[in-house]
């Protein structure tokens, strides 16, 4: 078997699987900053509702 060709394989490979992980850390970050994005949309969207009417409780 050839060296070279050994050693080519290794690096595909390797480059391969650094990629895949990469492209998964990269839509994870993705993901999280997402939800952050959200989740302070929801609390500046209730802190208006919140501030503009006040809860009412209907009485049971």
């Amino acid at each position: 078997m050839n060296i070279e060709l050994a050693i080519l394989t290794l690096y595909a490979l390797c480059g391969f699987v650094l990629g895949r992980m990469w492209r998964r850390w990269q839509a994870r970050q993705h993901y999280r900053r997402q939800q952050e994005m959200v989740r302070e949309r929801r609390i500046t969207a209730l802190r208006r509702l919140s501030w503009w009417e006040p809860p009412s409780r209907p009485k049971g």
